[in-house]
């Protein structure tokens, strides 16, 4: 590879930017695909994946996620004058044969690209993640979660080609950019999930626990902390109740539960001590509706509703 990029460009360094390129697209590979994307599907049991029983849906992302590279890795080195133009569908095939081997790329040149060209880059994109979508369980939101995080793969495969070709300050401030946004959506839309926030309670093969008091009738349980729940299942219940994590959005449709059956308030943090706060149930329910419609309201927040909103009226 090193030779046919140094007979090709009139270089010398060939074999230097082909391990460069090969070693940092496989890293960026393994850091996007798994390290971003597949995490949200792993919940799903092997029954609902397109192929169960098998590793070829991931086979098939990674191939996919190889090809995205190397097309974007062809407009990086093109847009920095790094390859001259002119030699432009070159340097993308060269790309393709480093990424997907001999065989690969012709798989993709043959089958892939002549569809590919026809389309300008948002084009392009969609096709992409049209076909890496293929490789995922169905979800709610599926493409638009695989079209956001598709713009971090970019910066990655921008700034792996800045460093192959000796660019390292700028492939620096893009790996960096790649990463805070990576983090922010990963922020963002865990935010969006729990509806702005989580809490413990204590469940058995019953249900939730609930428990009555002469002054105030029926409780609800929540507790903010892991440990401050544990304590109560513990000293007062003998560990007979499992602790739960419970996400805002689930909370909410709880607590409209317990209102149905008259549960009128809930304790927060309640402690062995007698600590703990007891509030009506509606003011809980007002704080966990206003934090669900708060999380709504930011810019990826609107981004996943509508998206939420498109695939279930598609």
């Amino acid at each position: 590879m090193g030779q046919d990029f140094d007979d090709n460009l009139g270089r010398s360094d060939g074999a230097d930017v082909a391990r460069s390129l090969h070693a940092h697209f496989e890293q960026d590979l393994r850091d996007w695909f798994y390290g971003q994307v597949w995490p949200y599907f792993t919940r799903f049991s092997e029954e609902q994946w397109p192929h169960p029983g098998s590793t070829i849906d991931e086979l098939n992302g990674r191939i996919t996620v190889s090809f995205f590279q190397s097309i974007c890795g062809c407009t990086s080195a093109i847009d920095r004058a790094y390859i001259p133009i002119e030699k432009a569908e070159w340097y993308r095939n060269w790309l393709l044969r480093l990424n997907l081997d001999e065989s690969g790329a012709k798989h993709v040149t043959e089958g892939w690209l002549p569809e590919f060209d026809k389309l300008d880059r948002d084009g392009q994109l969609q096709l992409f993640l049209s076909a890496l979508s293929k490789s995922f369980p169905e979800m709610r939101g599926r493409f638009f979660l695989l079209q956001l995080y598709s713009t971090t793969l970019d910066l990655r495969v921008q700034a792996t080609t800045a460093r192959a070709f000796g660019d390292g300050t700028e492939a620096r401030r893009l790996y960096t950019e790649a990463a805070s946004l990576d983090e922010q959506y990963g922020s963002e839309i865990r935010r969006f999930s729990t509806g702005g926030g989580e809490c413990y309670v204590l469940e058995n093969d019953d249900g939730l626990l609930i428990t009555v008091s002469q002054q105030y009738g029926s409780f609800f349980h929540v507790w903010t902390t892991q440990d401050y729940a544990q304590e109560m299942n513990e000293g007062r219940y003998s560990g007979s109740h499992r602790v739960s994590l419970m996400d805002f959005r689930e909370l909410a449709v709880r607590i409209h539960e317990m209102r149905a059956i008259g549960v009128r308030m809930v304790t927060v943090d309640r402690r062995m001590n007698g600590d703990g706060k007891v509030l009506p149930v509606l003011d809980v329910l007002e704080h966990v509706e206003d934090a669900i419609t708060a999380v709504g309201s930011t810019e990826i927040g609107k981004r996943i509703q509508q998206a939420f909103d498109d695939s279930a009226s598609a």
